[in-house]
């Protein structure tokens, strides 16, 4: 049946339809990060889970990879994708996706190749020391 009846009859969504902002309240889960060295508080929009990690160790100043500023630098660009649709840079979803972040997305999708079925070329530049 329809998975998503469930939502719908919670209130947590309208009416299925095709809208992004329907459709992206599906993907969007809650959460705090506890931090009880600092009281540092910051807002953060909409954000791909795999942003989280990168934007919580540049936050707090710990040492991180590489690949983890990759991941921070796309955050100009856009803030994630998930089942055909995208953040903006604002945390906004939308099915429209800009050419820069066309070709972040192009680039990432090479790296975790490399990385899980491919030679592996970059996993030492991009998870090694700096």
């Amino acid at each position: 049946g329809n998975i998503n009846k469930s939502y719908v009859a919670g209130g947590y969504t309208g009416d299925p339809d095709e809208s992004v902002a329907n459709n992206a309240k599906l993907y969007t889960t809650p959460f705090v990060v506890w931090n009880n060295m600092e009281q540092k508080q910051i807002k953060v929009d909409q954000i791909s889970l795999y942003q989280l990690t990168p934007l919580i160790d540049d936050t707090f100043n710990l040492q991180k990879p590489l690949y983890f500023d990759y991941l921070l630098q796309q955050r100009e660009s856009f803030r994630g994708a998930s089942q055909g649709f995208y953040l903006n840079k604002d945390g906004t979803p939308t099915y429209d996706i800009s050419a820069e972040a066309k070709d972040y997305i192009a680039k990432h999708n090479l790296l975790q190749y490399d990385i899980m079925f491919g030679k592996g070329y970059a996993i030492d530049k991009l998870f090694g020391a700096k």
